[in-house]
């Protein structure tokens, strides 16, 4: 007899597997999954079920093999939805099982993320210029910010942008944003005027235009540009609409308002830990004290990363 073990033909051997659970009076049901494939699924970038789904089935144990019945299906879904139909929504809301290094990678994977939009909508108060992704990806940890898988990568960076701001670890602020206002008279462009001293936003230029369509000061026209905080935008627009004569518009010329050329000096790992041993102290650690200001030199690291060399 050989000692060979045989597999059966008629079965079928589930690895790589991803459990997605659902239970509802009281019956439970399970689908098997492709593992990284439910979270694509349910953002979007996957749309193909054979891709995600092992099996195009409903089980009640996806461990032992045993398939649900329909009575079972019509218990939780009830009798008008296909079994397709109850498949789909269970990818949507059903409990997704996890293992620890999947969950790590999904985690580390959202952080940079994460990072990289703050990034893209914050500056350094020294400097005025964005901070790199992997200081603020460290000054996160530093501070014990939490990534929640379940929730939206942009909604999850604007709170954390938030938080990292007021707990000063580094010195980090949102960029303003620049927009350019029209309107058709002396008396409406000084009410701007005052609107931008109420709300801290600064005027950086102010133009007269001429045989300006649309106007009623004899072709006369005024354009305002300011910069401000992205969240005064929606009070200036409703300022604007309600206040201002017609024909008064808002245009956005740039989104993030930063400085364009090599940075004097950047925070690494080492200042944002720094920091955070000294909470409140970020604007000491970030430069030396009198003449001696540190400067710092990008360099290549060994591992391929981006490392920071200070000289003094």
């Amino acid at each position: 007899m050989s000692a060979r073990m045989q597999v059966p033909l008629s079965q079928r051997r589930h690895t790589n597997i991803a459990v997605v659970r659902y239970s509802k009076n009281g019956v439970k049901l399970e689908i098997a999954c492709y593992k990284n494939k439910v979270i694509s699924y349910r953002s979007g970038t996957e749309n193909r079920l054979d891709e995600v789904l092992q099996v195009e089935r409903i089980f009640a144990n996806v461990a032992r093999g045993y398939l649900a019945s329909e009575k079972e299906i019509q218990t939780v879904f009830g009798g008008e939805m296909t079994e397709l139909e109850a498949i789909k929504y269970m990818l949507n809301h059903g409990e997704l099982q996890v293992a620890q290094q999947e969950r790590t990678a999904e985690v580390d994977e959202m952080s940079k993320d994460i990072a990289v939009i703050i990034s893209q909508k914050c500056i350094n108060t020294k400097t005025q210029r964005p901070f790199p992704s992997q200081v603020i990806e460290q000054a996160l940890r530093s501070i014990g910010a939490a990534v929640k898988l379940d929730q939206p990568v942009k909604k999850q960076a604007l709170s954390l942008m938030h938080l990292l701001i007021d707990s000063n670890v580094i010195p980090i602020a949102r960029a303003n944003m620049k927009i350019r206002c029209t309107t058709t008279s002396e008396a409406a462009l000084e009410k701007l005027r005052v609107w931008c001293r109420d709300n801290d936003a600064d005027v950086e230029k102010v133009t007269v235009t001429s045989n300006a369509s649309g106007t009623d000061n004899g072709g006369v026209g005024h354009s305002l540009v300011l910069l401000m905080q992205p969240n005064l935008f929606r009070d200036l627009d409703h300022f604007i609409k309600e206040e201002l004569p017609s024909g008064s518009t808002t245009h956005m010329v740039d989104a993030v308002v930063t400085e364009i050329g090599d940075s004097d000096f950047l925070l690494d790992a080492k200042t944002v830990s720094r920091a955070n041993a000294q909470p409140g102290r970020a604007e000491e650690t970030a430069t030396t004290s009198g003449s001696r200001r540190a400067t710092a030199t990008p360099s290549l690291s060994s591992a391929g990363g981006l490392a920071v060399v200070a000289q003094t």
